[in-house]
């Protein structure tokens, strides 16, 4: 395989796993997590199915299946790293208008989940038109960030983005799935699990910061102003748990900060085994399922 940080985003938009284009398909992809709750942001528009992913020696590949539309955003995390931000700070990049401080600032994780690195996508209400942001999270805040590309979209496209740490990301997505989880409080309308389309990511290792050990990850589905949290959460949310909103409890008020995830039953997270970085291959995929711990 190429050593993709090398030659950057030539190699990270088609490579040994195919091409990045919002079919999680490869055979290398493992199932992470899978979601068993009905989104309360329309049915496939925005909802997460499951998370999927595998690494090698440079690259994390990650897909997340489902659907985000109507400027709706699909806001990632990952812990990647020492330090970080357990509670998001308000000192951040500007990213978004500056609504990764203003809005998410004062979200907190659960205990031990310290966010390094943010990743934002968001599609149209039309679907023809796409964008991503990304921010480095420092301990102290203050770290680099911003809009990293976007503009005209059909399923199967891509944004190639420098990434700001300059490593870099492309990202891959296709909108047409209509399955997975239904409406709130209705039946699926087939197994998550199966669900193979929406959001894929192949990102450098060197681009989030990943300094060995457990790489994590944490994301929902969140209004378009990154102000009012679905309940399409990654890890997972008790039965009959709606939309979070903007204070836990699915009210709007403006900001996401009063929500703590050290509220909810359950981990609001899942973990990646990465192993050293010589290795080829992502230890103890297979299992990451129990990422999903009830308290």
């Amino acid at each position: 395989m190429k050593h993709l940080c090398a030659i950057a985003l030539a190699g990270l938009a088609s490579s040994a796993m195919g091409q990045i284009d919002g079919q999680i398909i490869e055979a290398d992809y493992q199932l992470i997590w899978s979601n068993d709750l009905g989104t309360g942001f329309g049915n496939n528009r925005s909802e997460i199915n499951g998370i999927w992913a595998y690494c090698d020696a440079t690259t994390l590949y990650l897909g997340v299946t489902g659907n985000v539309q109507d400027f709706n955003k699909l806001d990632l995390f990952f812990d990647s790293g020492a330090g970080g931000q357990n509670s998001l700070r308000s000192d951040n990049a500007d990213v978004d208008f500056n609504q990764l401080n203003t809005n998410l600032g004062g979200l907190t994780f659960d205990a031990g989940f310290e966010a390094d690195y943010f990743l934002t996508y968001t599609v149209n209400g039309d679907r023809n038109e796409h964008f991503t942001s990304a921010a480095q999270l420092d301990t102290l805040g203050g770290g680099p960030g911003g809009f990293q590309g976007g503009g005209g979209y059909v399923d199967g496209d891509q944004i190639v983005a420098a990434g700001p740490n300059g490593f870099g990301y492309t990202l891959g997505t296709n909108q047409s799935n209509t399955g997975g989880v239904g409406d709130f409080d209705n039946a699926p309308d087939s197994d998550p699990a199966l669900v193979t389309t929406g959001v894929e990511i192949a990102i450098s290792l060197d681009e989030i910061g990943y300094t060995g050990g457990l790489l994590r990850l944490a994301g929902f589905i969140n209004g378009g102003a990154h102000d009012f949290l679905s309940n399409q959460v990654i890890g997972g949310l008790p039965a009959g748990t709606g939309n979070l909103g903007g204070d836990g409890a699915g009210n709007f008020t403006g900001t996401v900060a009063g929500i703590d995830f050290n509220q909810v039953v359950g981990d609001q997270f899942v973990v990646l085994k990465v192993p050293a970085p010589a290795s080829m291959a992502l230890l103890g995929l297979g299992g990451i399922a129990a990422a999903r711990r009830r308290r």
